[in-house]
């Protein structure tokens, strides 16, 4: 229903969504042995509840902490569900969501609310605790190495499993937006996480993957950086989900 729920690694479950609306934006739960955590909590409300029953069952705990890995709505708009956890994120995320977000979650109301009525019964609910370089969660560690899908992203880091919980960071089989980031400081934070020789990534959209994913990604990006606005598209994309978006980021990129 939505999401496949596949456990990657001891006591780590990846929930990926079937990406079409209103399940968008993958989302994990992680026992960190006396705590249980979720990771984002995709677009939906009717995921995110899910996603919390998933909790209970594969953890036999109720979740105390929620980590929002950024501020963009299909990662963060089921977090009402949560809102008796503790919800952690960066400042700056924490800043936009109460910004930006808010804004973003009006207009969509407004303009889909009768085609997607669930969308209504929203409730923009941001995090109560935020950090600003790494937060460690005892087997876990929620991490930022600053922004670049969007002006701060977090990962968590799964040492003694090597998963790393990558968000939009990472993507896979898809095109990845990049106009509300910084594609410069977005390769060099990939450059750092492939440092952490994760055996397992979980991406912010598409089926989890390996290590080699990361590579990929900046070679997206790396690509996207050298094609002007009107450009076809490379050969190698031909295949990723969401080709929509390669013209938009090629507007978005020239547009700066």
């Amino acid at each position: 229903m939505n999401y496949e729920l596949r456990e990657i690694g001891e006591g780590i479950w990846a929930a990926i969504v079937d990406d079409d609306v209103p399940a968008v934006g993958n989302a994990a739960i992680v026992d960190l042995g006396e705590e249980t955590l979720v990771f984002d909590t995709t677009l939906s409300l009717q995921l995110a509840e899910r996603l919390l029953e998933d909790a209970r069952r594969v953890t036999g705990r109720d979740p105390s902490i929620l980590a929002n890995s950024h501020w963009h709505g299909d990662h963060v708009l089921g977090n009402q569900v949560f809102a008796d956890v503790r919800i952690v994120s960066t400042a700056r995320t924490k800043q936009l969501i109460d910004t930006v977000g808010a804004e973003r979650l009006a207009a969509n109301k407004a303009q889909y609310g009768a085609e997607f009525p669930q969308i209504l019964d929203v409730v923009l609910t941001p995090p109560t605790e935020t950090f600003d370089d790494a937060l460690d969660l005892g087997r876990a560690e929620l991490a930022t190495y600053g922004g670049g899908h969007t002006e701060s992203d977090a990962f968590l880091w799964v040492a003694d499993a090597s998963v790393l919980l990558a968000a939009d960071l990472v993507v896979i089989d898809n095109h990845a937006w990049v106009g509300d980031g910084d594609v410069q400081a977005w390769r060099r934070i990939l450059s750092r996480l492939d440092e952490l020789d994760a055996e397992t990534v979980v991406p912010g959209h598409g089926p989890a993957g390996t290590g080699d994913d990361i590579a990929l990604m900046d070679a997206y990006l790396e690509v996207l950086l050298r094609l002007e606005p009107g450009a076809p598209m490379p050969p190698e994309f031909a295949d990723l989900g969401h080709p929509e978006v390669f013209e938009r980021n090629l507007e978005a990129l020239r547009a700066r």
